[in-house]
This record gives structure tokens, C-alpha cells and sequence, in this order.
């Protein structure tokens, strides 16, 4: 499989699950969420790792010194950084908007990945990714797209923009990071294996923080208390850290940072496709047009290397 293809799988199962961890995010604290799911993610792709990718539990954590370091700051900055100002996000401003900050990811991406990994793109790769990311700015800064949120001026709403664009940028930068990690000067790694460690280091370093903050570290009754309620974050679980993440690694691994990022970036259509084909949310037809020019960027940035 073809890492667009990967890409494209990731986008998916991140849309259904902005969803999940939207409505999850209304009925539980962020924080909570982020904590309750990371401890999840870590069980499924434990085991994932040991069946599915073939990994001896003696080779689980046996990974290079250096892989540790750029893999838990991945963790650390995409996960445990990244996805709490994510979760803050849904609760305040929704899942329609907060996805639309993902504009931002690819951006920090491509900044971040010239320096640390070498990475360019020719100009019609650089085109593409223009058109693309325009015809996103547009979706988002249309009012329109923005509903009722644009009534709610106050210091949560201001919040909760800044937010969305702090976890955007956390998942570029997170991105970027596990790739060095993936570096071939190191041994390979399975992208289940790679997932899972970086999820490891994201819940260790909320967990160990909450020791030294001296906050209450038993997080899990809540949810065993409102097993219906908890069923969004288990679903948001399989189809945003497990699967999601575990596509994104391995789009990584074959195709640029940046390129990925940008596909990554179509979250917000993604997200308005299923809110009317699923929601039956009415949409506006200058939307549509708008989502078409990202689509058309993105058609130029898979087909870049072919003209």
C-alpha cells in the first residue's frame, strides 16, 4: 500500500474519530478523555503489537536509545500536549471548527522538516499544497462554516481557538519527530510498535505530572460509573490513536512529512462530508466550492513526482 493510501485511511478514521472524542469531550473533563483513552490506546496496541505485528514481547520496549528520546517527544508533544488542547477545543468551540485548525499542521510540518529531515517538494508539490491549504483558509474563515460559534464571544471561545490552533501545530511538530525516529540508521520498527510507544510516553508523562501536581491520579471510576457515556471514548480510541495514529505512522514512514500533513489537512471536509451525509446538516453551496479547490490541491500534490 502506497503512503497516500495510508494517508488517506488515517483521514478517515480521524473523522469518525472527531466525533467520538467530540461528544465524549461534553460529557467527560478533556482532561479525563485524554488520560482515560491514552491508557487504552496502550492496551490495544500492546497487543496489537504482540499478534498483528509480529512483535516478541521481549522486543516490546527494546527499541534504540535515540528512537526512545524522538518517539517520546513525539508522544509527549503530539499526544499528551497536542491532544489535550484538542480535546479543550471540542468541548468549547466543536468538532467543525477545532478540525479546521489543521491548516496549521502541515505548515509546521514542512517548517520543521526542512532543517531536522532534509525535506523539500518540488514547485507543483509547493502549488498543490497552496491551493489546498486556500481553499481550507476559505472553508474556515467563511462565516458560513462557522454557525452559532461566531456568537459566542468570550474568553472560553477565544480559548478555545487558541487551543485548536496549539493542538494543529503539536501534531505537525509530533509528526516530524516520530519520523526521525523512524530514521533508517536505526533498526526498523513496526508502525504498531511505534504507536504504541509513543502513546506509552504521552500517558506516563500526564501520570507522572499529575503525581507532582499532586492531583488525584485515579481517573478511571468516572467512566466505570457511566459505562454508556464511555462507549465515545472507547470508539474514539479504535478509530483516532489506534488505527488512526498507528496510518499516520506508517504514511510517514513512505511518503513526505509534509505531503502527509496536507492530506491530513482535509479534516475539516472530511468532517463536513459526514455531518450531512450522516447529520443531515444543511450546507451552504459555496462550501462545497471550496471544498472542491482543496480537493483539487490535493489531486496536484499526490500527482507531483508524475508530471
Amino acid at each position: 500500500m502506497t503512503g497516500e493510501a495510508y494517508a488517506l485511511l488515517t483521514l478517515l478514521c480521524w473523522t469518525l474519530g472527531v466525533h467520538s472524542f467530540s461528544k465524549a469531550s461534553e460529557l467527560f473533563s478533556p482532561a479525563l478523555v485524554n488520560k482515560f483513552r491514552l491508557l487504552l490506546a496502550v492496551i490495544f496496541l500492546g497487543i496489537l503489537a504482540l499478534t498483528i505485528g509480529h512483535v516478541q514481547l521481549s522486543n516490546l520496549l527494546n527499541i534504540h536509545p535515540k528512537q526512545w528520546l524522538w518517539l517520546g517527544l513525539s508522544g509527549v508533544v503530539g499526544l499528551a500536549i497536542g491532544d489535550f488542547f484538542g480535546f479543550t477545543a471540542f468541548a468549547l468551540i466543536g468538532p467543525g471548527r477545532t478540525s479546521m485548525f489543521t491548516v496549521l499542521a502541515p505548515v509546521a510540518a514542512f517548517l520543521l522538516g526542512m532543517p531536522l529531515l532534509g525535506e523539500d517538494l518540488n514547485a507543483i508539490g509547493i502549488i498543490g499544497m497552496t491551493i489546498s491549504l486556500a481553499g481550507i483558509y476559505l472553508l474556515i474563515s467563511n462565516k458560513a462554516s462557522q454557525g452559532k460559534l461566531q456568537q459566542r464571544e468570550s474568553k472560553n471561545y477565544a480559548f478555545g481557538l487558541f487551543a485548536a490552533a496549539m493542538a494543529a501545530l503539536s501534531q505537525g511538530v509530533g509528526l516530524v519527530f516520530s519520523k526521525i525516529g523512524m530514521d533508517s540508521i536505526y533498526p526498523k520498527i513496526h508502525p504498531i510498535q511505534i504507536t504504541f510507544i509513543r502513546m506509552l510516553v504521552a500517558f506516563l508523562a500526564i501520570f507522572l505530572m499529575d503525581i507532582f501536581r499532586q492531583k488525584n491520579t485515579v481517573f478511571i471510576r468516572p467512566f466505570l460509573h457511566r459505562l454508556k457515556d464511555s462507549r465515545f471514548v472507547l470508539m474514539g480510541t479504535i478509530f483516532g490513536p489506534v488505527l488512526g495514529v498507528s496510518f499516520s505512522i506508517a504514511a510517514i514512514g513512505l511518503i513526505k512529512v509534509s505531503v502527509a500533513q496536507t492530506i491530513f489537512a482535509l479534516l475539516p471536509i472530511t468532517v463536513l462530508l459526514f455531518s450531512y451525509f450522516f447529520s443531515k446538516e444543511r450546507i451552504r453551496p459555496v462550501l462545497w466550492v471550496y471544498t472542491a479547490i482543496s480537493l483539487a490541491g490535493v489531486i496536484i500534490l499526490l500527482w507531483r513526482d508524475g508530471a
